[in-house]
């Protein structure tokens, strides 16, 4: 299912599923230290304002409580693959998650949501796509390689619904790790490819990036 063509990823540790919370975080710390040494071997396109995608204006921040969760306006999220982003393929049967070309539209845009009472670099995040309010979801909630990420209903928060996220500072791109699996997001070949799907790895991650995110937020 997977293309062989090289992936320009980061290649997190792997750690078991079963592993402790507590270790998880600590994995985490020490992928983000490292990420400006070796994030991409293609970095993702610059947002200046040129091509498709807009740059992102500073702006306050924008919040609600949504079921006890914080959420921050909508934001579109890019893959290192120039003037790509994630896409809710709404119209199909699996509703699943897709690298498509910006366009702008309501399809391409999530509300980052986290779980309040501590930093960022520990909080549990959602990601509810604009059309439908749905949550990006790890498709059955399988732990095996390869599986997709679809958009399902979140009225009930599920383990395989929710994400840490590995940020780096000084480039500001992130990596998402599944906390039902403990495995990571990343762009299923072919890795440019406009509609290649997104799907869960052991030690592979896409480094992606938000906009006008964490620049809204305090780090």
């Amino acid at each position: 299912m997977t293309s062989s063509t090289a992936h320009p990823v980061r290649r997190p540790s792997a750690r078991s599923a079963g592993a402790a919370r507590a270790a998880a975080r600590v994995l985490r710390t020490a992928v983000a230290t490292v990420a400006a040494v070796a994030l991409l071997a293609t970095p993702a396109v610059a947002d200046t304002g040129t091509g498709s995608a807009p740059a992102a204006a500073p702006r306050a921040f924008v919040g609600h409580e949504w079921k006890g969760w914080d959420c921050d306006g909508y934001y579109r999220i890019e893959t290192p693959t120039p003037d790509m982003v994630l896409e809710y393929d709404q119209g199909s049967d699996n509703k699943a998650v897709l690298q498509r070309k910006w366009r702008g539209a309501d399809t391409q845009l999530w509300e980052v949501c986290r779980w309040p009472g501590g930093p960022l670099s520990t909080a549990d995040f959602i990601l509810k796509a604009k059309n439908g309010g749905d949550c990006v979801t790890l498709w059955g909630g399988y732990q095996q390689e390869d599986y997709w990420f679809s958009v399902y209903n979140c009225d009930s928060v599920q383990q395989n619904q929710k994400f840490w996220f590995s940020h780096d500072s000084a480039t500001d791109k992130m990596m998402f790790q599944v906390l039902h699996s403990g495995m990571w997001m990343a762009i299923q070949g072919p890795f440019a490819g406009d509609g290649s799907h997104v799907a869960q790895y052991l030690n592979r991650a896409t480094a992606f990036s938000i906009p006008g995110y964490w620049a809204n937020n305090s780090r």
